[in-house]
């Protein structure tokens, strides 16, 4: 998995390196998601939040972000980000949706923050953060998609349609 550049198909719409300049990210609270929401709160100074509707979110750019900006400090692969660094994150961008009442991002981005440690290996704090995710009340809309994040959080992008992986029981 590379890092999202601006001009990534992920990252739509007319986003350029002038201030006002927005990009629309459709799928930034799918849960098998977790790079995109990583890159946009890494460079949470640069970024505000425009408006959203369901999982498709658009950002507005604050001030210019130029490509070595983004190589000099978000890694190519999430591993390099480890278990820390999306800790980190995720608890920002939660944390950021609790103060806006968007509950259905709350869920979904702990998905994501747990679909980001199985792809880094840590199965164990995958399965903790899911467990503890059940037992929140504001999972109890999303229990059968939490079920299927649960058995494959997330995928190693290889070509088309992606390699599944699966979180075993353990």
């Amino acid at each position: 998995m590379r890092a999202p550049t601006l001009d990534s198909p992920a990252i739509q719409g007319k986003l350029t390196n002038r201030p006002g300049s927005r990009a629309t990210v459709s799928d930034y609270l799918q849960y098998t998601c977790f790079w995109i929401p990583s890159l946009i709160e890494k460079f949470r100074n640069h970024f505000s939040l425009a408006w959203y509707v369901d999982q498709t979110y658009a950002f507005r750019l604050q001030k210019p972000l130029k490509p070595d900006e983004i190589d000099d400090a978000f890694p190519d692969a999430p591993d390099a980000l480890g278990r820390d660094g999306f800790i980190a994150l995720f608890h920002r961008i939660i944390e950021g949706a609790i103060a806006r009442n968007d509950y259905e991002a709350k869920v979904k981005h702990t998905a994501q923050l747990a679909a980001a440690f199985t792809y880094i290996g840590d199965e164990l704090e995958a399965r903790k953060t899911f467990a503890n995710l059940f037992h929140e009340p504001a999972a109890a809309n999303y229990k059968e998609l939490l079920r299927r994040a649960r058995l494959s959080p997330t995928y190693r992008p290889n070509g088309a349609g992606g390699e599944p992986i699966l979180l075993g029981e353990g």
